[in-house]
């Protein structure tokens, strides 16, 4: 009895994984016969730069993109989180917002100097002045250390499109740090203790006073506002670092001496060249970026004008946790899609 029973649980084991096995053929092949549907033919070529980190794209005109077109920028930006639009001549302001209100929600920043001529949701990146000597558009220590757009603000910013108009000669580069890749790469220990700490982000973490902001609006400033340390990917479910020494201030909970130590751990953590970027900039690029999965931090050119165009939108998703299943491999149906279209895209 007892050997017929150990034979029975045997073969109801076996057939179990055989329809497990069976389940997962046909979902490869679904997925395989979706592969070619969802995009064709490829209208634009990708280029891998480092590896899942960075992608430059060339041959597509934001001004104009299609919404099969967009569909895969979406599944490009999750999976390299920077990516490069060269030759993005064409794309006017109109143009730009149009793009990236495509992906939520445009923010209108808090500084009314920085926003662009008859559009208060596009921002002036700039360190130019003006004839009085103030400051046209947004710059200044913070922008020059490592941060992610709006980190001190309740609801950050997602994404970022960020357009060249005025280039200097020598530098003016722009530096993105993997944020995904820094937090792999930290000790199990760190990444546990990490996981569990908040910290206080703060736009005024460098200066006292910001040009165009109203006494509510400076009041928030100096509010500030509470975040995690580590964050979760809404779309992706993957861990980054979200602290940054462009506006985290200090960590939550514990002393002072302790809380400088987290964020100087961190801050040397991420400076490291292995998870490091740096874009310099050719005449009409186009930059994209995940917000929710790099840092980056602007370079100030030597004695030379810098000036350029930038979009961003409210994260509406940012603090609700992840619940599955992967953009990535949902967005046109199929993980096979991406693969198959990221090689014949020169990936």
């Amino acid at each position: 009895h007892i050997q017929h029973s150990t034979f029975a649980l045997f073969f109801e084991m076996i057939s179990c994984a055989t329809l497990l096995i069976m389940s997962i053929l046909i979902q490869q092949a679904f997925v395989a016969s979706q592969s070619t549907t969802c995009l064709q033919p490829t209208s634009f070529q990708v280029k891998s730069l480092l590896g899942t980190f960075v992608a430059e794209i060339t041959g597509l005109n934001l001004e104009t993109i299609t919404d099969k077109e967009f569909e895969l920028v979406e599944v490009l930006l999750l999976k390299h989180k920077v990516l490069i639009f060269r030759n993005q001549s064409q794309l006017s302001t109109e143009g730009q917002r149009s793009f990236t209100q495509r992906f939520g929600e445009l923010m209108v920043h808090i500084e009314s100097t920085a926003h662009y001529p008859e559009y208060k949701d596009v921002n002036v990146i700039s360190n130019l002045k003006n004839a009085s000597g103030v400051p046209v558009g947004l710059y200044g220590e913070h922008v020059e250390n490592f941060h992610t757009d709006l980190s001190w603000h309740e609801t950050p910013n997602s994404v970022t499109l960020l357009k060249s108009e005025i280039l200097p000669v020598v530098g003016g580069d722009t530096h993105f740090v993997d944020a995904v890749a820094a937090y792999a790469e930290l000790p199990l220990d760190v990444q546990q203790k990490l996981d569990s700490l908040q910290g206080h982000f703060s736009y005024l973490k460098f200066r006292d006073t910001v040009p165009g902001v109203t006494a509510e609006g400076y009041e928030y400033m100096r509010k500030g506002w509470d975040h995690p340390l580590i964050t979760v990917h809404p779309r992706t479910g993957v861990k980054s670092i979200f602290a940054n020494p462009g506006h985290t201030a200090s960590v939550n909970g514990v002393s002072k001496e302790e809380s400088d130590s987290i964020l100087q751990l961190i801050f040397d953590h991420i400076n490291q060249p292995q998870f490091r970027y740096i874009h310099k900039w050719a005449e009409d690029d186009a930059l994209l970026w995940d917000n929710r999965a790099v840092l980056h931090k602007a370079t100030s050119p030597p004695n030379s004008a810098r000036k350029l165009r930038r979009t961003t939108v409210i994260d509406r998703e940012f603090g609700q946790p992840f619940t599955g299943p992967d953009r990535i491999a949902t967005l046109c149906n199929t993980e096979a899609f991406v693969h198959d279209t990221l090689l014949q895209s020169e990936l």
